[in-house]
């Protein structure tokens, strides 16, 4: 679920599409006033980003779909399949493994997109052209330190250091990686929820206060 200033939008799985919502002046919302937005293929959509003009959704079906918000009334349209392991954009799509979420940080000038993919433990890191909403240059960034990952976010710490955040589902932990000067995940360590436990954590944001 991603949230604006207007609309909300959700990913529906099981109907195979994207929801759009205006919000009311107090927050709330009518499913009555509601659009709806098909993706490629029909592929269940799991995690949602706005990023830049557009909502990019990683789906269980192993696709990266980007689709334009009107810049008029936030509707949704012309979603386009990508990710690809070359400069294509549109082809030579890379390979995911029921991809759940997705992240975005800009290192030394260079946005990439990290999306997780829990059925093989691991992280895809791309490059995002945030102007166009097309994935390029896709690749496995991490294959350790995993074990069931759902949830990412990235922060800035206080020391200037960026992380990565994985919510592992399966290990009951989470991960936490370095995202160094050429955007690669480094360093990671598994944070586990000591006496209290955690519980198969799903999903995970920071937020700075």
């Amino acid at each position: 679920m991603e949230v604006t200033n207007t609309n909300i939008y959700f990913a529906d799985y099981n109907g195979q599409k994207l929801w759009q919502c205006p919000l009311n002046a107090d927050g709330t919302f009518t499913q009555a006033n509601c659009n709806t937005q098909s993706i490629p293929t029909g592929a269940g959509p799991q995690g949602l980003l706005i990023i830049g003009s557009y909502l990019v959704n990683v789906s269980s079906t192993n696709q990266i779909n980007s689709c334009l918000i009107s810049n008029v009334n936030g509707t949704l349209s012309t979603c386009t399949r990508t990710g690809s392991t070359d400069g294509s954009g549109t082809t030579n799509f890379v390979g995911l493994n029921n991809a759940r979420s997705i992240a975005i940080a800009t290192i030394s000038g260079t946005t990439y997109g990290y999306i997780i993919n829990n059925g093989s433990n691991s992280v895809t890191r791309c490059n995002v052209n945030i102007a166009t909403g097309i994935f390029t240059n896709c690749a496995t960034n991490l294959s350790s330190n995993l074990n069931g990952p759902r949830g990412i976010d990235i922060y800035t710490t206080l020391n200037g250091t960026v992380n990565a955040y994985i919510a592992n589902r399966n290990g009951t932990s989470v991960t936490i990686c370095s995202i160094n000067t050429s955007g690669n995940l480094t360093g990671c360590s598994v944070t586990s929820g000591g006496t209290a436990g955690f519980n198969a954590p799903e999903e995970i944001h920071l937020k700075n206060f």
